[in-house]
């Protein structure tokens, strides 16, 4: 009788559980939440690639400034133009460029990637870049973006040495090849067989202010304005490094030629930029 007793008063009590309104309630706070911290966390995730790429761009500046160090001051070369290709280098292959240079003689660290697309574990990889491996091609125009904002621009290039190894990069270089057209381009190209034009470190007098890698493709904007890319900021910003080591976050539509340049206008000559983007902005050529 006490164990029926018992038992009577364990059950005794009535069963609640939620009732399908009450279910709707809780499952409605939670995608109200959720659409409250999705863009908070993306504004978080893209702050970090920022600083990241930011980081990056300091590192192959101080790099290059360790070159021209051991190099009686002479500025770090866009690249070296050889007369034969490096080992295993496609037919169009362009070899030797400044991130071969500094990662050869050991400036910086990347692994070798032609037998891997991308690398992605490198200083030269932008975290808000896109995986895409390109070749350069300055001529036809292939895989060139068209605007600031074309996810081309975007891309890395891949780079050979005289070594065969390679380099996937994210980064252009404000350089050109040293034709009498660009030469107020601070660090130009080497031409096979001869040096043409390379500067020392000296020849520029204000390193705060020179540009001297940025979030884009290769170099020769001269040529090509959208080999910038606006790449952070949700392609709304440019990272950009100067020849004093630092690296800042600039609003891409208020660079030369503005977000949406177009290829084929040369928003870089010395009359342009000082008429529309005098000091404080950034310089671009030593003559600017």
């Amino acid at each position: 009788m006490q164990i029926g007793s018992a038992r009577s008063a364990r059950f005794s009590g009535k069963l609640t559980g939620f009732t399908l309104v009450e279910l709707l309630v809780v499952i409605g706070i939670i995608a109200v939440l959720i659409s409250i911290l999705l863009p908070a966390l993306s504004r978080a995730r893209e702050s970090a690639q920022t600083v990241k790429c930011l980081s990056n761009l300091r590192q192959i500046c101080q790099a290059s400034v360790a070159y021209s160090a051991d190099n009686k001051g002479w500025m770090l070369p866009c690249g070296w133009d050889p007369k034969t290709l490096p080992p295993g280098a496609p037919g169009d292959a362009l070899a030797n460029w400044w991130c071969n240079i500094l990662v050869d003689y050991h400036y910086l660290q990347a692994p070798d990637s032609k037998n891997q697309t991308p690398q992605l574990n490198s200083v030269f990889a932008c975290p808000s870049g896109i995986l895409e491996v390109s070749s350069p091609d300055l001529t036809n125009q292939t895989n060139i973006p068209s605007s600031r904002i074309d996810q081309t621009g975007a891309e890395p290039y891949r780079y050979w040495s005289v070594e065969g190894t390679c380099v996937d990069c994210w980064y252009g270089i404000n350089a050109s090849e040293g034709t009498n057209t660009y030469s107020g381009q601070p660090a130009r190209r080497l031409a096979a067989g001869s040096v043409v034009g390379i500067m020392p470190m000296s020849a520029v007098r204000r390193s705060a202010d020179m540009v001297w890698y940025f979030d884009g493709n290769i170099y020769h904007i001269t040529v090509n304005g959208a080999r910038i890319n606006a790449r952070h900021g949700r392609m709304t910003q440019t990272n950009m490094a100067f020849f004093d080591g630092h690296a800042e976050t600039f609003q891409t539509d208020k660079l030369p030629g503005g977000i949406n340049a177009a290829g084929g206008t040369n928003y870089f000559t010395a009359a342009y930029l000082r008429a529309n983007y005098p000091p404080p902005n950034p310089l671009w050529l030593l003559d600017q």
